[in-house]
């Protein structure tokens, strides 16, 4: 059965600058829907990116589509834009309604989501000038488990008027800092915090323990 997510009761204060979004409305049809409740070890696939929210910030927003998941008391619910598909559905309405001046973006799908790489994170984005901070690895900037700023959204809104239809689309219109992983190695060495779960293969690798 699976649990609620909650704060841990002796968790550090919230981040004042750090609002959360968790991304859960996508119809997640290479793991045969419902993506967002399916189980791993007892929990539902959203719980860890939501407990992570929960610990982070006092500003939880949740675009779960025509998902209707259970919202903790203390989160708020993201309605997706109707003209937009995939995660920039609940990126930008994210972004509008977001308090706080960096908004951490986080898929329903992660393996293991990193409050020391948040963290890290952080420190760049509050020590640069810059509208995101992203991971970059092996395979390119990663736009999930990354820090949008707030005030990036008139240049997202104007990048998807000409023609921006992806998250990396949208990041090439913002001044990015870019952490490279190998930095944050200490933090996480098999990177979990970037391992999202996609199909069904993934779930049943996961839940044997083959994944990072």
């Amino acid at each position: 059965m699976s649990r609620e997510p909650s704060s841990s009761p002796g968790a550090a204060l919230p981040l004042a600058d750090l609002s959360v979004l968790v991304l859960a409305g996508g119809a997640g049809r290479r793991m045969g829907g419902d993506k967002p409740t399916r189980e791993l070890h007892g929990a539902r696939l959203v719980d860890p990116s939501l407990e992570l929210a929960l610990r982070l910030s006092d500003d939880v927003l949740l675009a779960d589509g025509e998902a209707a998941l259970p919202l903790p008391p203390s989160a708020r619910r993201v309605r997706d834009d109707p003209e937009l598909a995939g995660p920039l559905a609940g990126l930008l309405p994210g972004l509008a309604a977001a308090r706080h001046a960096w908004v951490l973006v986080l898929p329903c799908d992660l393996l293991r989501p990193s409050e020391a790489v948040v963290r890290a994170l952080l420190a760049r984005a509050r020590a640069r000038a810059a509208q995101a901070v992203v991971v970059r690895d092996e395979a390119g900037r990663q736009p999930f488990h990354a820090l949008w700023a707030r005030a990036s959204l008139p240049a997202l809104q104007a990048r998807l008027a000409s023609g921006g239809r992806s998250m990396l689309s949208l990041l090439d219109a913002l001044t990015v800092c870019e952490v490279p992983a190998v930095e944050l190695h200490d933090l996480d060495p098999q990177r979990g915090y970037l391992c999202d779960l996609d199909t069904q293969d993934d779930l049943r690798a996961a839940r044997r323990g083959d994944l990072p």
